[in-house]
């Protein structure tokens, strides 16, 4: 089993993407613009995975990538709590969640008061400024992967006259069906291997169609950070896809995509 989408997203959220143990900060800037901000959090298992596992047998296997058995700790602590079980027997390590996840919200309420229900949502990238590059999408799984987890979408086809109505037509239905994908990703993966395959055949047959009408597609996934709200900043997954006569564009350079770094939504 793998841990889900949904329980990731609430430990890093309910941690405050904080080490539940030393409070240490889990994410780091990078030194150099050429290099990606890191994660350096580990999503650690209270009852461990397998037979001989730290503190292994007193749940059920299903319930082992749970987002219940999960606790958010740095490196260090995460050896220490594994390597120290009499220590952290699970129901001390169940006390040090629950105290921690609790500490977290009232340092929230503490610090934002009553402005924070008034702050602007505020969505922006993790590099701003950075130009994106947008590889040409030559396969299904290539598709698949700028879609999967992504969480909102920036699409972008041809305009009529250039291109026909039914290149037009095609390269909507192509996109259409990359935002699907997207949308229900998290059932695909839980359903297996096999429901993969099926997604990235489909993505496939859908590039083959543009190809059929002179198209061609790009695309990347970006990192994004979705803060304000009241809520503590948390990581945004956003799919970038245009779609291009072929005749417009060179067979070997990617596309180069300017967005906006910030965007705002209303509360």
């Amino acid at each position: 089993m793998t841990i889900k989408a949904r329980d990731r997203k609430l430990l890093w959220g309910r941690s405050g993407m904080l080490c539940a143990l030393c409070k240490r900060p889990l994410s780091r800037r990078s030194a150099s613009n050429r290099d990606h901000d890191v994660l350096i959090g580990e999503e650690a298992h209270i009852v461990g995975q397998g037979a001989r596992g730290p503190r292994a047998g007193s749940i059920r296997e299903s319930e082992i990538d749970g987002y219940d058995n999960l606790i958010l700790l740095c490196a260090n602590d995460h050896t220490m709590i594994d390597k120290h079980t009499g220590s952290y027997p699970t129901e001390r390590l169940l006390q040090i969640k629950s105290a921690h996840e609790t500490w977290v919200t009232e340092r929230l309420d503490r610090r934002e008061g009553a402005s924070a229900r008034t702050e602007p949502i505020r969505l922006r990238a993790v590099k701003p400024g950075h130009p994106i590059p947008l590889p040409r999408l030559e396969s299904g799984r290539e598709a698949w992967n700028v879609v999967v987890g992504s969480m909102s979408y920036r699409f972008e086809s041809p305009e009529e006259g250039p291109a026909s109505v039914l290149a037009c037509d095609t390269a909507d239905e192509f996109l259409q069906e990359m935002s699907d994908c997207g949308e229900i990703s998290e059932h695909i993966v839980d359903a297996g291997r096999r429901a993969i395959r099926d997604a990235e055949r489909s993505l496939a047959s859908s590039l083959s169609r543009l190809k059929e009408q002179g198209l061609c597609a790009f695309g990347a996934q970006r990192s994004m950070l979705l803060s304000g709200g009241g809520e503590l900043p948390s990581a945004w997954r956003e799919a970038i896809v245009i779609v291009r006569l072929a005749s417009e564009v060179a067979d070997v350079d990617p596309l180069i995509a300017v967005v906006a770094d910030e965007i705002f939504r209303p509360v």
